[in-house]
């Protein structure tokens, strides 16, 4: 078990460690481009949740930064630990599946969003015809997402 305090660094985005987290107690976000001005939370997490699975399992670079938002209490598991873990408890990989494919499927349909707005935009302006109060509604809510996950 490892603690971190509120504010700590957990893990930061371009770093190589090959470790994931499950959190026992307390909260973390993830965040892309963490301390730059572009920085946007990507999601947070609580009990019983984890992160840091892409890097160990793709043995890549992390893709974000994690934070502490409180004081917490994290397991560590390495690549060993991992293989033992699944070795030993097989329905841990399929959690870690649909963990995984709930985050894809939560991405891609907000992604999809996206796109179906600025398309009806760009529509819009190039018929030369007035934005829908609905359509307008949609940009308000993803410049209030966008403006809620910043630190500015």
């Amino acid at each position: 078990m490892e603690t971190f305090s509120k504010g700590q660094v957990i893990f930061k985005q371009g770093t190589w460690e090959m470790f994931m987290y499950v959190i026992k107690q307390g909260k973390v976000s993830i965040w892309a481009d963490y301390g730059e001005p572009s920085q946007k939370m990507l999601t947070e997490l609580g009990p019983g949740q984890y992160f840091g699975e892409m890097g160990l399992v793709a043995s890549r670079l992390r893709s974000a930064t994690a934070v502490a938002d409180e004081d917490t209490e994290l397991q560590v598991i390495g690549g060993k630990d991992l293989g033992m873990l699944l070795k030993e408890e097989p329905e841990k990989a399929v959690e870690m599946m649909r963990h995984l494919s709930a985050r894809i499927r939560e991405l891609t349909g907000q992604y999809m969003e996206v796109c179906r707005t600025v398309v009806e935009l760009q529509d819009a302006e190039n018929a030369g015809k007035e934005k829908s109060v609905g359509l307008m509604e949609r940009v308000r809510n993803f410049a209030q997402f966008w403006r809620k996950h910043e630190r500015a």
